[in-house]
Formats: C-alpha cells, sequence, structure tokens
C-alpha cells in the first residue's frame, strides 16, 4: 500500500514538473519578462513546502503531499515574493527548532520565540499579544487528535501557519 502511494506521488510529481515546463516555455514565448526558472520551481519555492524545503525536492513533495501544491500555486499566482525572503527563514528556523519552540511557546517566552518575533519585527509593545495568539492555536493544535500521529513536517506547518497569523499586526 505504501509502495502504492509513492508511485503515485511520483507520478503526479512527474505530470506537474512536465506541465509546468510546458507552461515555463508558453509562457516565457508570451512575455520575456517570466522567468522560466521561476514557473518550474514554483513547487520548491512557494507554499508550505517552499517555506520550510527552501529549493529542494523536500518542497516539492511536501506540497504535493500538504494540499497537492494548491499553497504553493496560489502563492505563486498571487504574491510570487512570498516565495522568498522571511518567510521562508522563519519556516526554516521553525522547522530546525520546532521542539524549543513548543516549550517556550508553553512558557510564554525564550530566546527562541524572541529571534522569531524580531524576524518578522514585532516589537516589545506588539510581542505579548502575538505571543499569547501562538499560544493559544498551538494550545489547540497540541490537544487535537490528530496531532500525535502528524509528521514533524506537519507539526511545523501548522505551527508556521499560527505565527504568520499571530504576526500579521506586526506587519501592518
Amino acid at each position: 500500500m505504501i509502495l502504492k502511494n509513492i508511485k503515485k506521488i511520483a507520478v503526479l510529481s512527474m505530470i506537474i514538473f512536465l506541465s509546468t515546463s510546458t507552461l515555463a516555455e508558453e509562457t516565457d514565448k508570451k512575455d520575456e519578462t517570466v522567468k522560466k526558472e521561476d514557473i518550474k520551481n514554483f513547487l520548491a519555492d512557494c507554499g508550505i513546502g517552499g517555506a520550510i524545503f527552501k529549493h529542494d525536492v523536500g518542497g516539492v513533495i511536501s506540497n504535493i503531499i500538504w494540499d497537492w501544491g494548491l499553497t504553493a500555486t496560489t502563492s505563486y499566482v498571487s504574491s510570487p515574493e512570498t516565495c522568498e525572503g522571511v518567510d521562508v527563514v522563519a519556516a526554516e528556523f521553525i522547522h530546525r527548532t520546532y521542539d524549543n519552540l513548543v516549550e517556550e511557546t508553553s512558557h510564554g517566552e525564550g530566546s527562541h520565540i524572541a529571534a522569531l518575533m524580531s524576524l518578522y519585527t514585532c516589537d516589545a509593545a506588539q510581542t505579548p499579544a502575538a505571543v499569547m495568539k501562538i499560544r493559544s492555536d498551538l494550545s489547540q493544535i497540541v490537544s487535537g487528535s490528530e496531532y500525535a500521529t502528524s509528521s514533524d513536517i506537519e507539526k511545523s506547518q501548522q505551527y508556521f501557519s499560527s505565527v504568520k497569523s499571530a504576526v500579521s499586526a506586526c506587519q501592518a
């Protein structure tokens, strides 16, 4: 069963890659300002997978497994600048320091959570509200029935989504 799923994912990945390659060539002919590499790599660079696995096949696989590439497609089409920058750095940081962040989030403070808030330019007045929102979200996530069986990537993705929502006031 697992082998069948892996085969399905591999076939789907190839179909998406080939279709984006064709789309890249057609788009490049129509508009010289669009780079083929941007379109070819959007599954690796955009969406939740791109945020966690920067410019890596892991981003492609994660995007396909997580939501069939919908977040990658949406972020690439609506705001390509989200495929790079602070979100990528934050997602990598969350993935690498997830255990520390969870512990510090439960306490409401710590060096890792402070670094994360700093990445999003949350000042001293904004940070407590953002951390409180992340704490609330994390409490719901951890108490959910599927948390225990979630992969590290899924847990990091959920935490990242919570952070993005919580720091929106810092970036306004």
